[in-house]
């Protein structure tokens, strides 16, 4: 099974097709399938620092025996520890005096801008330690970039490439080609694997059937068309095998080519949304990312993050009260998102407990290429001592770096939000009786808010000095000196302002007017339109008491509208398409007053802006003292809108996956979880196990064991077949939702620091020392005796 090579920019052959151990084969032992990927045909093998699985890839090429020039070795640089210093324990581990290929694993993780990282690896190639360098899921802007510092041009960009995200490729194929760039293909199998059933299948059918051949080889022709190289992984010798059997296949014909690049522009990309199953087993996604970035706190535990994320579902109650007509107004998806952190001994899964977690919503307008990141609630147990510091900074920061970045970015346009009000416990019931938590005041919270905000926009700022974000916070009630008196930091740049952010020529992203025919009255008339209502932000419950208390030509509308609905919560499922059970129509589907109340909405006449955010400091919480903040920060585009349009479809946005969950199931599990006790150690174990066994019940749709926790590690029974061309269901399997939901890493850095009694969460420095103070009391007058 002959198969041939790649000449890259620097004179070298690389191997057409490579065996990768990402995937399923993270942190495996895989010796004894790279063993059987050697003695199949295969001479090159794909690893990666963070599969952490090298030495096993090490020992299988000793085992074989094979002679160094027989075979290729790939690995990537994780990001963080120093590109020259991983990749010496990176040949350590795979008992090697060289790599054939060292590639950036990707950008977003890089603990340095990619410029001084790439800096690094030219050095490294001039030692010796890598024969050729290149980077992986670099997109165009990233490399053009990078081609104004660069001395050797990267060799090779590996990326997800199948038919379904082609067109979204054509571009960095076009750029590639510029540049001598080899484009290595993961994830090819895709139409196969993770999405069945879908336009691809007829046309890869249908050459299949001619050429005698399998649809995975088929595919694997086609990708060899557009100048790819092959990275594919199985359990299985046969499918090794039938892999290999590509090379000996005649060539697709241009009609067959053209077919399949019409059906995968017709399919689902897994590029459309950041939240996709495809993208985020294998380019650092969420989860992953948090999961990375906490693994470099001090301590020695076990750490796992829990992901649970909604499919994309229509919603119309992002602008309940707006006088457009709903046919007028922009289409909204919205996901909701529970993300937590549990810690645990490293060698026993039975004391694992809740330390972390984020509730969250994102709400995705493909029309206007926006998007609004809504933080809802944020909390922590304080129970993660002795094992590890305090995650919860490090949690958030690296959950708002995600979506902030411009490689991870849901839209160019993005807005992260959030409202600050403090509270002894948000997620985890009881858990303020617990002795470790550190509970912030008011005006300590809003200083964290306000400074996690500014962490993450200088990031951005930083890496993306082109587009700077622009950072907006309130505290109803108080002016901008007050109020900057209050939250100033020593280290924090001037770069914060004071009000909010609903009269910039932006918020046209953010309104539901962004159709052309409103363009020329903009701004809307009414801040009905602009401001968005979020079911547990005061805004929301204070914009409907204006719309039951506003008033036409100076005669009371009170009993033409709605009431205010009670304080109690609000179902917002009923603003969910899908979910609607009275048998409306999806324009009826909504909330508040949009059914038979949209003639009346037209009539009321809105106060200004200025005065509805001055009234905000005139709620009983404020009135009675309490420091409540409103803090925002805006992204923009980091290059011109027109590049970026095709990856933010509409279409896209729409897919559901069997990694993601139901709105209805993700309410119930958050039920569940407010619903436990963590007011003490062992209730917070208890708690931890019963949520841990709900999400197995729920989720995955099997009985829990008792004293079992989900972990992602995959049982040396599994078959790790990656890409298996067979049959798959669309409904998802148990383990391939584990995969997704759950993820865990072993945590060795020594021991946490001792804390002090700082109530910032995160923070490990102590507390500082405290001169005494000598408090004068009035002298109290004795009375004469009587």
């Amino acid at each position: 099974m002959p198969f041939g090579t790649i000449t890259l920019n620097d004179g070298r052959k690389i191997p057409e097709i490579a065996f990768g151990t990402g995937s399923v084969w993270k942190y495996q032992d895989v010796t004894e399938y790279v063993i059987q990927a050697l003695d199949t045909g295969f001479s090159h093998i794909d690893t990666a620092q963070w599969y952490r699985n090298e030495e096993s890839v090490g020992k299988a090429l000793k085992e074989t025996g094979v002679a160094r020039q027989d075979f290729w070795i790939t690995t990537k640089y994780k990001g963080t520890g120093g590109a020259r210093k991983t990749l010496v324990q990176s040949l350590k581990e795979l008992g090697l005096e060289f790599v054939d290929l060292y590639l950036i694993h990707n950008p977003a993780d890089l603990d340095q801008s990619l410029e001084e990282v790439w800096a690094e690896f030219e050095q490294i190639r001039s030692e010796g330690l890598a024969k050729s360098i290149g980077v992986s899921n670099t997109k165009v802007i990233q490399l053009q970039q990078l081609m104004k510092h660069a001395k050797i041009t990267p060799a090779v960009n590996q990326v997800s490439f199948n038919p379904y995200n082609y067109s979204e490729n054509l571009a960095l194929l076009e750029f590639a080609a510029k540049y001598g760039i080899v484009i290595e293909g993961y994830s090819s199998l895709a139409p196969i694997t993770k999405y069945p059933n879908g336009a691809v299948d007829e046309p890869v059918n249908l050459a299949a059937k001619r050429l005698n051949a399998t649809p995975a080889q088929v595919i694997f022709s086609w990708v060899r068309s557009k100048g790819v190289l092959i990275v594919t992984t199985s359990s299985k010798k046969s499918r090794l095998e039938e892999y290999l059997g590509v090379f000996d296949l005649p060539p697709l014909t241009k009609e067959e080519i053209a077919a399949i690049d019409k059906a995968g522009a017709e399919g689902p990309s897994a590029w459309s949304t950041i939240l996709d199953k495809e993208v985020m087993e294998t380019t650092f996604p969420l989860r992953d990312h948090l999961l990375k970035s906490l693994s470099t706190l001090p301590g020695s535990c076990r750490l796992s993050v829990h992901l649970l994320v909604t499919t994309p579902h229509k919603y119309l109650g992002l602008y309940p009260h707006s006088s457009l007509p709903l046919k007028s107004r922009p289409t909204v998806y919205q996901q909701n998102i529970l993300a937590l952190v549990s810690v645990s001994s490293p060698s026993d899964h039975s004391d694992a407990v809740f330390i972390s977690a984020i509730e969250a919503a994102l709400y995705v307008t493909p029309q206007s290429h926006s998007s609004i990141l809504y933080i809802s609630k944020v909390d922590s147990t304080g129970q993660h001592t002795p094992l590890i510091s305090s995650p919860t900074r490090c949690f958030v920061t690296s959950f708002l770096d995600f979506f902030a970045s411009p490689t991870s970015r849901p839209t160019p346009y993005l807005r992260i939000q959030l409202f600050a009000r403090a509270q002894s416990q948000y997620l985890f019931p009881n858990s303020s009786q617990f002795s470790g938590k550190r509970v912030l005041s008011d005006v300590k919270l809003c200083k964290w808010w306000k400074d996690v905000f500014s962490q993450v926009a200088a990031k951005t700022r930083n890496e993306w000095a082109n587009s700077p974000p622009r950072l907006f916070y309130l505290l109803p009630g108080f002016t901008k000196d007050e109020a900057g008196n209050m939250l100033r930091s020593v280290s924090e740049q001037d770069d914060w302002e004071y009000g909010h952010p609903y009269r910039l020529p932006a918020i046209r992203m953010y309104t539901a007017v962004t159709s052309p025919e409103h363009d020329a009255s903009f701004p809307p008339h009414d801040l009905f339109d602009i401001i968005p209502t979020f079911s547990d932000d005061p805004k929301a419950r204070f914009l409907v008491e204006l719309v039951a208390t506003n008033k036409v030509d100076n005669k009371s509308v009170r009993d033409e509208v709605p009431k205010s609905p009670p304080k109690k919560k609000v179902k917002m499922e009923q603003a969910i398409v899908g979910e609607n059970r009275s048998g409306q129509n999806e324009e009826e589907a909504d909330m508040g007053s949009l059914g038979n109340d949209k003639e009346r909405s037209r009539q009321l006449i809105s106060i200004s802006m200025d005065e509805f955010w001055e009234r905000m400091g005139f709620r009983q919480e404020c009135s009675q003292g309490a420091v409540t903040g409103f803090f925002v920060v805006d992204f923009q585009p980091v290059i011109p809108i027109e590049a970026e349009s095709a990856t933010f479809s509409a279409s896209g946005i729409r897919k559901s996956h069997s990694s993601q969950v139901s709105p209805t199931l993700h309410a119930r599990i958050l039920a569940s979880l407010l619903n436990l006790d963590f007011g003490a150690m062992e209730r917070a174990r208890e708690a931890t196990k019963l949520l841990l066994e709900s999400i197995q019940g729920l989720v995955y749709g099997v009985q829990a064991a008792d004293n079992e926790v989900i972990d992602r590690e995959v049982s040396n029974e599994k078959s790790g077949d990656q890409e298996n061309p067979g049959t798959v269901s669309n409904a998802a399997t148990g383990d391939e939702q584990a995969d997704f939901i759950t993820s865990s890493i072993i945590v060795d850095n020594g021991p946490p620091p001792v804390t002090g009694t700082s109530s910032i969460p995160g923070s490990t420095a102590p507390a500082a020392t405290q001169n005494p103070v000598n408090v004068l009391q009035p002298r109290k007058k004795k009375r004469p005796p009587p």
